[in-house]
């Protein structure tokens, strides 16, 4: 969570592919007065769609496809408030092929 007006980092993942990624997440405004923000980042830069929601709504869950990742980056979610609010984020998840392949050798 922050009580930034800006927009601050609240968590990052790694990514060590390059795919196509479905990037899902909660955010909710407590306090009575103003809206929580977040918004996917990569690498510092932003590339989802700003989501938002007010007081009163409880968590709203968005979902994302986003193109473009390359070996190496990060996924990551930032967030602010507006007015008095407090903006909450939950269930940060990444969904695509796998990342990692396990190695098997065989003798």
């Amino acid at each position: 969570q922050t009580s930034s007006n800006d927009y601050v980092k609240l968590k990052e993942i790694h990514i060590p592919k390059g795919i196509t990624l479905r990037i899902k997440f909660s955010v909710a405004a407590t306090v009575s007065v103003g809206t929580a923000y977040a918004q996917i980042y990569r690498n510092g830069v932003a590339v989802g769609t700003e989501r938002a929601a007010s007081f009163g709504d409880g968590y709203k869950e968005f979902s994302e496809d986003i193109s473009g990742w390359n070996p190496g980056d990060f996924v990551q979610i930032y967030a602010k408030k507006s007015l008095a609010a407090i903006s909450n984020v939950k269930n940060f998840r990444i969904y695509g092929v796998p990342f990692y392949v396990p190695e098997v050798t065989v003798d």
